[in-house]
């Protein structure tokens, strides 16, 4: 501020010269923001006054809001003009500058100022040395204030606005600080949105609850006025912001003061002259509405709108980083809990054990009234066995005995363990109900307790998953757990993923899929390890250690886990998984191979030309004029025609055949006779011929082409 304030002073003191007027700047309580620039004694002795700050205040009350220069009468007699000063269409400062004296005026000028001063020779002195205007010269001078209070408006303003810019962008840095760290909206966050614009009065952010049925309230809002609109719940489609929030589209009110939606507002002191409104949005579903307005100044449409895009758009990314990093916490404490119920199943021998942790991790996940499973025991048909938690003894004896009644006589291949029956207790208490099933057998069912208003779709998934885990738990306590093979941990592994994540299951099944036939071309004695280890890609090391007995399977997975943090890999195995692996999560996308330094440019090139062979190419090609009809035939590119195509010389199509079949340039060299250095020019002549950087570029071209080399 020290430094506009020397500019200001700088172009108050030049246009006080031009003016010959005593000017100086100040705000709108009389208080000085520049020092005063003196042209006569006589402007010395009026602010030398102790209440001369009072009576210009008192001068300024009843202008109001003043669009333009004014010429005043000062308590003295004398005139002065009071310019105003805005800074973006707001009333900030005001420049004075006087004092004019009209003709004929001195005397009664010296007799006023005599009974305010009481020292008459010191007031006639002063005014000896001041001129009377003519209103010519009263007009001239009111131009050089106007234009003097032009010039600082202009400066002021556009100071404004490169302040307002930098906090829009310190807000967009505050915005991804908290997408660092935990995406949590804070007030200041809100404050510094409202402090980017001038124009706006209030702004606000009103949120979906937490069940998720249609309930919001407005959880976040800065302006005057608004303090009693902080937490206003309201339903969707109710007032602006659930009007908003249902038909999900940008709205603008410039008359709000019209709509009788308006009256809510105006009830607490809101005033409101435009209003904008637009919903925000979180994993692509509508999470609630960010909104503003003004009291006096109309808003325009466009400049709302672009306002509100990019503000949503701020709080939008915010939200679903904070929905992402809950969801992430969420898949890490099931992934450390299956890990849990591996580990247990493994090593404990009392299958009551493994039931009272599933017991406890149920209720603690859903954090619902009670939990329990309702087992059979494997030497007695007539009884059922209850481990509770939450349930008194009454209350386990009376759902235990309807949930066994139930089930006593249900068909195992009516039950589907992903689809839980809701049930209710006879004391009023929603329960899901989930089958513990496995090969047919049916051994209980886990029985989960929610309250009246939890969403039960938010833990269907895991609590399911959890049930598969738990029937499998008690098929191997039945039965003998040192027969259970190693394809049968890795299809029960793949139960849970499909449960936990869907596209995850689909990405693993693809995988296999890949490596199955691309190992069955290259690498047969890889095939049956790489079958089993591809269907663990998408879990942790923890879990691999704890379930995978197999040598081979558990020595490529560990070293697939590690691939980022190394730039080779030793085992085949993992190598061909990190590749495949990289290939399917980028959309199958082959030029990614190319950014995998810890993959060797041989199993590159063995996989561009694996895949080049499974792609089907569908092309139109034209007929001749002479052809008399008959389908167009696709004619295979041969070594003759790709040298035609491509310029390429006899020697460095046979370069380029060893290049296709993975080998390296010393494996070239020794093939063709030649030396290592002439492979490294033949293979530059190729690259620029063919307009690529390098060899995985090269192969992906030729092969696009329809050439590939001959067999050996």
């Amino acid at each position: 501020m020290e430094r506009n304030v020397a500019f200001l002073q700088d172009i108050q003191e030049a246009y006080a010269s031009l003016a010959n007027l005593t000017m100086v700047l100040i705000d709108q309580e009389g208080k000085r923001v520049t020092d005063i620039s003196f042209r006569d004694d006589f402007s010395k002795m009026i602010f030398a006054r102790h209440k001369a700050r009072e009576a210009v205040v008192k001068a300024m009350e009843p202008l109001g809001t003043i669009k333009t220069a004014m010429l005043l009468d000062s308590i003295s007699g004398a005139k002065y003009i009071l310019s105003p000063i805005n800074v973006n269409n707001k009333l900030t400062y005001y420049l004075f500058a006087g004092y004019i004296f009209e003709e004929s005026s001195r005397n009664f000028v010296q007799v006023n100022m005599e009974t305010l001063i009481e020292e008459p020779l010191k007031v006639a002195n002063a005014l000896e040395a001041v001129s009377e205007n003519t209103d010519e010269e009263k007009h001239e001078k009111m131009e050089l204030v106007k234009k003097a209070s032009d010039i600082m408006s202009d400066y002021l303003t556009l100071h404004d606005e490169k302040s307002r810019n930098n906090k829009k962008f310190g807000v967009i840095q505050q915005s991804l600080e908290l997408i660092r760290q935990d995406g949590v909206i804070a007030d200041t966050l809100v404050k510094d949105i409202l402090s980017t614009n001038s124009n706006i009065d209030f702004i606000g952010l009103a949120l979906e609850g937490k069940e998720g049925n249609g309930d919001y309230c407005v959880e976040y809002i800065e302006g005057l006025n608004t303090e009693w609109m902080r937490d206003h719940a309201f339903v969707l489609g109710e007032g602006f912001l659930g009007h908003t929030i249902a038909i999900e589209q940008f709205q603008f009110w410039k008359n709000a003061s019209m709509d009788p939606r308006y009256l809510l507002f105006k009830k607490f002191g809101m005033k409101i002259k435009s209003l904008f409104c637009i919903p925000v949005f979180g994993d692509h579903q509508v999470k609630g509405a960010y909104f503003g307005g003004s009291y006096e100044n109309e808003l325009e449409e466009k400049g709302s709108r672009e306002h509100a895009k990019l503000n949503a758009s701020i709080l939008s990314i915010v939200l679903t980083t904070k929905n992402l990093r809950t969801d992430l916490q969420n898949h890490l404490m099931e992934l450390s809990t299956f890990n849990e119920i591996f580990r247990v199943i493994t090593s404990v021998e009392d299958i009551k054990r493994v039931l009272y942790i599933l017991v406890d991790i149920s209720i603690n996940v859903i954090r619902g009234p009670f939990a329990c499973i309702v087992s059979k025991p494997i030497d007695h048909n007539s009884k059922v066995e209850i481990v509770s938690r939450g349930l008194t003894a009454e209350k386990i004896n009376d759902y235990g005995s309807d949930v066994a009644y139930r089930v006593s006589n249900q068909r195992t291949d009516h039950l589907d363990v992903s689809q839980p029956e809701v049930n209710q207790t006879s004391w009023g208490e929603k329960v899901l109900e989930f089958p513990l099933v496995f090969n047919d057998h049916f051994y209980g069912v886990l029985c989960v307790g929610c309250h009246p208003k939890s969403n039960q779709e938010n833990y269907e998934s895991f609590l399911s998953s959890l049930a598969v885990a738990g029937s499998i738990s008690m098929h191997l306590h039945k039965n003998d757990r040192s027969s259970v093979s190693s394809e049968y941990v890795f299809t029960m592994l793949q139960s849970i993923l499909s449960q936990l994540g869907p596209e995850k299951h689909t990405r693993t099944m693809r995988i296999r899929e890949i490596a199955e036939g691309f190992t069955n071309r290259y690498y047969k004695d890889q095939q049956k390890i790489l079958s089993q280890a591809s269907l663990l890609v998408e879990y942790n090391s923890e879990i691999v250690e704890e379930v995978v007995r197999d040598a081979s399977i558990k020595s490529a997975l560990i070293e697939f886990y590690k691939r980022n943090d190394q730039t080779s890999i030793t085992n085949k195995g993992s190598e061909i998984l990190s590749l495949i692996h990289a290939y399917v999560e980028q959309g199958e996308n082959i030029n990614v191979l190319g950014d995998l330094p810890h993959i060797s440019d041989e199993l590159k090139n063995q996989f561009f030309e694996y895949v080049s062979h499974q792609d089907v190419v569908v092309s139109q090609i034209s007929l001749s004029r002479h052809e008399s009809g008959g389908l167009p035939i696709m004619k295979r590119v041969d070594a003759k025609d790709l040298k035609e195509i491509t310029q390429l010389s006899v020697r460095e199509i046979d370069v380029l055949n060893l290049v296709l079949k993975g080998h390296s340039n010393m494996e070239i060299a020794s093939e063709l006779f030649i030396s290592d250095h002439t492979v490294k020019n033949h293979m530059t002549k190729i690259l620029q011929k063919l307009g690529v950087t390098d060899r995985s570029q090269a192969i992906a071209k030729v092969y696009k082409l329809g050439y590939s080399p001959a067999e050996d």
